[in-house]
């Protein structure tokens, strides 16, 4: 009789042997990544720093051969490790079979355009070859990245595709490691090409550095810029937004400030989310919790890019001022506050803001889900049956939140991965982004900005 299926019997010297059927060997998925694309990510690199970002990337005679040496391999990279290093639950996932081809593809396709030469020291005006290939290879550079802005997207759609959006509330560790060295990477690939871009247009006379100055909000010069004072830095900065444009600060390169304010930058997002708030829809009454900053407008300055700063305090206050619309629909009192405290003396190894909120805290056994991709990314009416989750995780869409709480900010690009996100944007150059919460009160964030230079962007 069979014992298996396929299986027989065989006489072989007087003796009856079962033979088995081979096992089917499953069949192998063909590799997204081409030959010459994992031959193209093994090739070494020369380092990114912000010393680079504003030498070799700013530097019109040396960018294309440093820009040519190092975005192939780093695109290679990207390709290999979305199809070799991604955890199970999302390998081979049409979502990532997309970003696989298309890194690829991009790899390939700057590395087969041909750098700017060397300008030599002794020209004083480039070369017509070298206007020639610099136009062609800036336009390169410019498809990937304008291509490159609906990545997120399809990350969010593998994970949706995964099942990450509708499961149990758990985190996954190897889906936040993969996620978190992805982005980290990615980050540094578009800052390559931000940086380069911006600089070229600085060459053309166009300034990407739209960042004012606030030291003159604070009127009584006690160091505390109270709500009133906090509402008036809008208008303070459309005042300035002309006079920035047209000649922007002697320290700026590109996307870099040399210079860097961090009180300006904390005043900026301060203001952007107060203004949000007041413009939505779903707070007719205008209702605006009570900002507070304390900080020297003539503090500290760093060697640091604005935008990331100013990325990382907006998204931890948007959540702060949600977090304070929730618990005052739930608990009938009025709108709590939001402090924000600057620790930048010039002897501090690392410039600190502080943004407390009073909006419930956080559960310890929670905190652990607040950075995780995973976790983060689930529908937004799980979230916010959750009030102390409610503080820090962002809402994937425009709902009616817990106790009935209009959602007042709407949802940022960053698809439920604002504070993951931002906690990658803080570690990139050295820092950090912690969460204290005491639950039952409210929750401290810290961010730090590291003031060293040479720290290395992962490639």
């Amino acid at each position: 009789r069979p014992y298996s299926k396929g299986a027989r019997l065989v006489l072989c010297e007087g003796r009856l042997i079962l033979v088995r059927p081979k096992a089917r060997q499953p069949e192998r998925k063909a590799r997204m990544a081409s030959a010459a694309v994992r031959a193209l990510a093994k090739v070494r690199t020369p380092r990114v720093t912000l010393e680079q970002l504003t030498g070799e990337v700013a530097d019109r005679r040396r960018a294309g051969a440093y820009l040519h040496g190092v975005l192939p391999p780093l695109l290679a990279r990207m390709a290999v490790s979305l199809e070799d290093g991604a955890p199970a639950s999302l390998a081979g996932l049409p979502a990532f079979d997309e970003l696989i081809a298309w890194y690829g593809a991009s790899a390939a396709k700057i590395s087969e355009v041909s750098p700017p030469p060397e300008w030599a020291t002794w020209r004083r005006k480039p070369s017509a070859t070298f206007l020639e290939r610099e136009a062609k290879f800036g336009d390169a550079l410019d498809e990937v990245r304008e291509a490159g802005r609906a990545v997120r997207a399809k990350v969010f759609g593998a994970l949706d595709d995964g099942g990450w959006l509708h499961r149990a509330p758990a985190a996954s560790d190897e889906v936040d490691a993969f996620l978190s060295d992805f982005y980290a990477k990615r980050l540094t690939l578009r800052l390559l090409l931000g940086q380069h871009r911006a600089c070229r247009l600085a060459s053309e006379g166009e300034s990407a550095y739209l960042w004012g100055t606030f030291g003159g909000l604070d009127a009584d010069g006690d160091g505390v810029l109270e709500p009133d004072e906090l509402l008036r830095a809008r208008s303070l900065y459309d005042a300035q937004a002309a006079e920035l444009r047209a000649h922007p600060k002697p320290s700026v390169c590109g996307l870099v400030d040399r210079e860097m304010s961090p009180f300006d930058v904390s005043v900026q997002a301060i203001a952007d989310v107060q203004e949000e708030v007041l413009r939505s829809p779903r707070n007719p009454e205008g209702r605006l919790p009570r900002f507070r900053l304390f900080g020297r407008g003539e503090g500290a300055t760093i060697p640091f890019l604005p935008r990331h700063l100013y990325k990382i305090l907006r998204d931890v206050l948007r959540n702060a001022a949600r977090a304070a619309f929730v618990k005052s629909a739930a608990t009938g009192e009025p709108l709590g506050e939001v402090t924000v405290v600057i620790a930048d003396a010039d002897d501090n190894s690392d410039v600190v803001v502080k943004v407390s909120d009073t909006a419930g805290g956080i559960p310890r056994s929670k905190l652990n889900r607040i950075f995780s991709f995973s976790a983060a990314s689930r529908n937004y009416k799980e979230v916010a049956n959750d009030l102390a989750d409610q503080s820090l995780c962002q809402a994937l869409g425009p709902a009616s939140l817990q106790g009935g709480a209009p959602d007042v900010l709407s949802p940022a690009s960053d698809e439920g991965h604002a504070l993951p996100l931002a906690k990658v944007y803080a570690t990139l150059f050295g820092g950090d982004l912690k969460l204290l919460s005491m639950e039952g009160h409210g929750t401290d964030c810290y961010v730090y900005i590291s003031r060293i230079e040479d720290n290395v962007l992962p490639t």
